[in-house]
């Protein structure tokens, strides 16, 4: 640990306290002192941004997670700053205006979260030029192309049969009870999907691996044509990561032309799911994109405001990333399969769910829904506390899956949902699907016993990357 990591973190710890003290004893009960509140919130995390950056790359897990907060959690009291738009309203599915001890709450619990994020990252020791050091594994590389380029035609038809799908309904009739998606090619997405993180471990050299990448830019791209801006951006950030770690980083160039096309790709989905949004400028589109995007915040008023009605509330919505899955499809599979009804809010452990039902029935029976709030849940864990102890446990799989994925294959497997979950986790919850994780192994075990016997996992120390 370094001197000046250990003193950055407690001049910030010192400066909260006393902001704290100076709000127990009224100085912020004005409207000033709430704006001096949102200004320390901002400055706090672009401090330990840039310290995520220095210490592990802007490329790195650790940057892509707060970036990601910021455009969720944080971009309201940004424009609220700005003086662009109002943190206060709650404006997207129930409509008022959030109490000032509501928003002094958020505020509080995005200080606590990004101080042991901070001290997280000042404690643990990591070498951000370390690439990956996984042999190409020539035999896995031909198994897992030759079945991608299989499947590829048969998901390209369900992908477009769900756009016509939107089009022909709406967005959220994909996620309503009566759904009726061309189920005949679903296995056909889920052994292409299951397969690209194992194609991607194989470390590919072969001539033809960027027709292989190209394959999987275009189905990603045709799966977020759905109206999902998470199924483009997450993967793509994803490739961003693993092109990285192979030592392979975007120019500056590309990366300012991603951060400017971002917000208009974003709206023309929106639009295109919903319509209604018409982008007259460079500048309206991005502040539409950070308003619509830090409807995360609002998220964490509304459970605050409406947490007391919930059916069978629980403290343990952070772990319904890996719970929901096998109680939908192992444990729990009658109640799952009953549709959004309350049979199902009774027994699920998905904020988001109970939110949406408590607030407006008739919106989440049609399929509609927030995400959730990855800061929101460690708080209904246990308060400011259950936020520092889950904070913790989250930076240490975030360093966990950093270092390990470099050097093993199998956990390198396992990044691929892990990294795409994580970016999304401000916006959602911490943990990615078990059994979307299960499935990939066990399909990477098969070709590796069928195969690949005699593959070895590292590459000699002086060999290169490719």
């Amino acid at each position: 640990m370094k001197k000046s990591g250990v003193l950055l973190f407690f001049v910030i710890l010192i400066l909260y306290l006393a902001s704290m003290l100076l709000h127990l004893n009224g100085i912020f009960d004005n409207e000033l002192g709430l704006n001096l509140l949102k200004i320390q919130l901002i400055a706090l995390f672009g401090t330990v941004l840039l310290f995520a950056i220095k210490k592990f790359g802007i490329y790195s897990s650790w940057s892509l997670f707060l970036l990601a907060f910021f455009l969720f959690n944080l971009s309201r009291f940004f424009l609220d700053i700005l003086g662009i738009a109002s943190v206060s309203a709650s404006d997207k599915y129930v409509f008022y205006t959030i109490s000032r001890e509501t928003i002094i709450t958020i505020l509080n619990s995005y200080v606590v979260f990004l101080i042991f994020y901070l001290l997280s990252m000042i404690v643990i020791k990591q070498n951000k030029n370390a690439l990956i050091r996984i042999a190409n594994s020539p035999n896995l590389e031909k198994a897992t192309s030759t079945i991608l380029l299989l499947v590829a035609p048969f998901v390209a038809v369900k992908l477009i049969n769900d756009i016509i799908q939107v089009l022909s309904n709406s967005y959220f009739s994909l996620y309503s009870n009566n759904s009726s998606t061309f189920r005949l090619l679903n296995p056909f997405w889920f052994v292409f999907y299951f397969t690209v993180p194992i194609y991607l471990a194989s470390i590919p050299k072969k001539k033809y691996k960027n027709l292989i990448i190209f394959i999987i830019v275009i189905i990603i791209v045709l799966d977020s044509m759905k109206g999902s801006r998470g199924a483009l951006f997450r993967p793509l950030l994803f490739i961003v990561w693993y092109y990285a770690l192979l030592g392979k980083k975007l120019s500056t160039k590309t990366s300012i032309l991603a951060v400017v096309l971002t917000p208009i790709v974003s709206n023309l989905y929106v639009f295109f799911r919903e319509g209604g949004i018409v982008i007259k400028s460079f500048l309206s589109s991005f502040y539409t994109f950070l308003y619509s995007q830090g409807v995360t915040a609002v998220f964490f008023a509304n459970f605050l405001d409406y947490r007391d009605g919930f059916s069978r509330n629980t403290r343990f919505y952070f772990l319904s990333g890996f719970i929901e899955p096998v109680r939908r499809y192992i444990t729990q599979r009658t109640a799952y399969s009953s549709g959004r009804s309350q049979r199902f809010v009774d027994v699920t452990y998905s904020l988001d769910h109970k939110l949406m039902h408590e607030i407006s029935p008739e919106l989440y029976a049609q399929g509609v829904g927030f995400g959730s709030n990855i800061v929101a849940e460690f708080y209904a864990f246990g308060g400011y506390i259950g936020i520092a102890i889950l904070t913790i446990l989250l930076c240490y799989l975030i360093n966990l899956f950093e270092n390990k994925s470099r050097i093993n294959r199998v956990m390198l497997i396992v990044s691929f949902y892990w990294v795409q979950n994580l970016i999304w986790a401000p916006r959602g919850t911490m943990l990615p699907n078990p059994i979307f994780i299960l499935l990939s192994l066990i399909i990477y075990y098969f070709i590796n016993t069928v195969v690949n016997k005699n593959d070895g996992n590292f590459k000699k120390s002086k060999e290169g990357v490719s």
